[in-house]
């Protein structure tokens, strides 16, 4: 359990990087 919280929580912090890539912040 803690192991797939740990993905998800990677897989967003990758995700919200992209995002921020995407927009220039």
């Amino acid at each position: 359990m803690a192991h797939a919280y740990n993905i998800d929580t990677h897989t967003r912090t990758h995700m919200f990087t992209l995002a921020c890539r995407h927009t220039h912040c």
